[in-house]
């Protein structure tokens, strides 16, 4: 990246960025075959030089991190959504990133500096971009801004300025968005000067609209000559989700694994959220089990030490049964996690020789209602539902705990 020497907006300004809210609406998913191509661009990434060039900012700003990954020699870049997590670009970081090999440091060179490793990575399979949990940055080293909510049109010829750390030097460059792609991403170029760009390899630095203190998006690759930006606005859900992955793994009282039933011919078949989807209404099912993101739950005893709720790791969230139905048979959805007993399940085993879990309906009391599989033991993709508890092998499940 070739960067401005326009002036850094002031520190006064930045205390007028406020924690991210707000949930975002009209989400509208990426391009699978863009998310495919993204998977082969890492190994290229992991040797290229590093983008932004020429202008060294007066200090490191808070709230965009930067973030080393072991064996790869650049060195990228994050956004904070919090006090304990950031994301950045996906093409870098994957599912199969060990959370060791991730460091993330604020305040890069100055005497505050802080830098932890990584306590979990969560990726997308419907964004480019992975989000990071870390412990606890100080006050001083902790600024979340709001996400820009306009739609992709709306940001055509907007300016934005992207960030990126080469070492521990914060480089800019002033860009504008000057098209919106039917991917989800937008084209970028110069802003005023030929040599202020960004490159390939700044994916993940993250760009702002300083006229209003937001986060527009981050830095996502080249296409046909285009640099393009990927917007954060899409995301919103995931992100929400993501801040309460980290609250569950945070409270020491709650335990992650994946919960399976057993089919007649003894194929396991694990609690799954289709491709990891970050969007409420999502129908869980049953599916071969893989153990993947998808198929990883908390066991969340935050609410209710008694009755336990069980929140995706890939959406962070809750099994939900919708408008607290007590029909037998009903599907099940997920749904942003809440207080109400729809989402809570009482964990006992069945206590005899056939053994496994039994998941009990909590806002169904005297009814008997259990999480169950959609037209019983199978050894194919099913739904799961509330069902009347018979003790059938649909409605036994044993989980395989992960760290």
């Amino acid at each position: 990246m070739r960067s401005s020497t326009a002036a850094l907006f002031p520190a006064a300004a930045l205390a007028l960025a406020t924690l991210l809210t707000g949930c975002g609406q009209g989400v509208d998913d990426l391009d699978e075959d863009t998310l495919a191509a993204d998977d082969g661009a890492e190994a290229e990434l992991e040797t290229a030089e590093g983008g932004i060039r020429g202008f060294a900012a007066a200090g490191p700003l808070r709230g965009v991190v930067k973030v080393t990954v072991t064996g790869q020699a650049d060195t990228h870049t994050g956004l904070q959504l919090g006090p304990d997590l950031f994301i950045t670009s996906g093409r870098f970081i994957g599912h199969a990133t060990a959370p060791a090999n991730v460091r993330v440091t604020a305040a890069p060179g100055a005497a505050g500096a802080q830098s932890t490793a990584a306590a979990g990575v969560n990726a997308s399979d419907f964004f480019p971009a992975a989000i990071v949990h870390h412990a606890d940055f100080a006050a001083n080293n902790t600024q979340a801004y709001p996400i820009d909510q306009r739609t992709a049109p709306a940001l055509v010829n907007q300016l934005v300025r992207c960030y990126e750390y080469v070492g521990d030097r914060l480089n800019y460059a002033d860009m504008r968005l000057t098209a919106a792609n039917a991917d989800g991403t937008m084209n970028m170029s110069s802003a005023f000067l030929t040599g202020d760009t960004v490159e390939d390899a700044d994916a993940g630095a993250p760009c702002f609209d300083l006229s209003r203190w937001s986060a527009v998006g981050m830095v996502h690759r080249q296409v046909n000559g285009n640099l393009q930006l990927v917007r954060y606005a899409p995301m919103q859900a995931w992100l929400d989700g993501q801040r309460n992955v980290a609250a569950l793994r945070n409270d020491a009282r709650n335990a992650r694994g994946a919960f399976y039933t057993v089919a007649p011919d003894g194929t396991r078949m694990c609690l799954d959220i289709p491709f990891g989807s970050p969007f409420d209404g999502e129908v869980p099912t049953v599916y071969p089990c893989h153990y993947g993101p998808a198929q990883r739950f908390w066991l969340d005893v935050s609410v209710d030490a008694g009755r336990v709720r069980l929140a995706s790791d890939a959406s962070g969230r809750c099994l939900d049964m919708p408008s607290g139905s007590t029909v037998s048979g009903t599907n099940y959805q997920q749904f942003g996690c809440h207080l109400g007993f729809n989402q809570r399940f009482t964990y006992t085993t069945w206590n005899d020789a056939a053994g496994g879990v039994k998941l009990g309906i909590t806002h169904a009391p005297g009814q008997s209602l259990c999480l169950s599989v959609e037209g019983g033991p199978t050894n194919v993709s099913h739904a799961v539902e509330e069902r009347t508890c018979t003790g059938s092998a649909d409605q036994r499940w044993f989980p395989r705990w992960i760290p």
